[in-house]
């Protein structure tokens, strides 16, 4: 997700910043996966968006101009509205130092928003000790401004707005990274490093085809072969495709041992067995 942030005064064409790396820098209070559930919720990621209270928009803002102009249009007509990406409340503009030229800023607002969430969070925690429990408050309070009417559903049959900013943020942390980030743990301690001893006579590259180093072979043919460069270069050679070898019945461990050993011999082609045959593989021959 790719959110656009302007580093100074509010500009109609600010540079795309990643979502995590704003939500690091504008909001670095609240959880990502919570921030985007929030988001997510609120403006369906538009920096433009206007949500009016008991009304709606024919269509939502797609500029700062287009923005600010319905905001002041709403103002005029006596609407409460909300702005932005967290959706700020137009009566909390004043609090957080803002205009309707500057909310819409996507920093500005997260700021804005999270200090909100934040604020609504740890009152939730005095009287809820459990802090899943004072989260989901939170967002009920964030919503409405008190701790229980965002539990209820807006209409029958549909779902409350904290179950919709669970689902979603539960939703968006599924698509996040496997692997984690690193975390500091008391067991981490600095570990010494010693050189290398370097050896007596440096060895030079080598790229002759005689060189003993490891090397890999990519195999499409029934014959396996080892080109030259020349060949390699010629515009009559296929792709190559990468296939794991899987022959129709499991060849013996001490063949796969062989197949593997390394060989004082210079590289040379290997004979195709029945396996290698079936389909593409790919071989390493030390």
């Amino acid at each position: 997700m790719l959110l656009a942030i302007a580093p100074g005064p509010v500009s109609a064409n600010p540079s795309p910043l990643p979502f995590d790396e704003l939500a690091a820098r504008c909001a670095p209070d609240i959880h990502p996966t919570t921030l985007k559930g929030v988001v997510s919720t609120e403006s369906s990621w538009n920096p433009y968006a206007i949500g009016v209270v008991g009304g709606s928009l024919q269509r939502q803002p797609r500029s700062l101009d287009e923005a600010v102009a319905a905001a002041r249009d709403l103002e005029s007509k006596g609407f409460n509205f909300s702005m932005g990406l967290g959706q700020v409340n137009r009566y909390n503009l004043a609090k957080y130092s803002h205009t309707y030229e500057t909310i819409f800023e996507p920093c500005g607002n997260l700021k804005a928003g999270a200090a909100i969430l934040k604020d609504c969070y740890l009152r939730a925690r005095e009287r809820i000790p459990d802090d899943q429990q004072a989260l989901r408050a939170a967002f009920s309070c964030y919503y409405s401004g008190n701790f229980t009417r965002g539990f209820r559903p807006d209409s029958t049959g549909q779902p409350s707005y904290v179950q919709k900013v669970v689902a979603n943020a539960i939703d968006l942390a599924q698509s996040s990274p496997v692997v984690p980030a690193v975390q500091p743990q008391a067991s981490d301690s600095a570990i010494p490093v010693r050189s290398a001893a370097r050896p007596s006579s440096p060895r030079t590259a080598r790229t002759r085809p005689s060189d003993p180093s490891p090397w890999v072979v990519y195999a499409d043919a029934p014959a396996q072969r080892v080109d030259t460069p020349q060949q390699a270069a010629s515009p009559d050679t296929a792709p190559v495709k990468v296939q794991l070898l899987t022959p129709t019945s499991p060849a013996p461990a001490s063949a796969a041992r062989n197949a593997l050993a390394p060989t004082p011999t210079p590289a040379r082609a290997v004979q195709p067995t029945n396996a290698q045959q079936d389909a593409p593989f790919v071989q390493f021959v030390n």
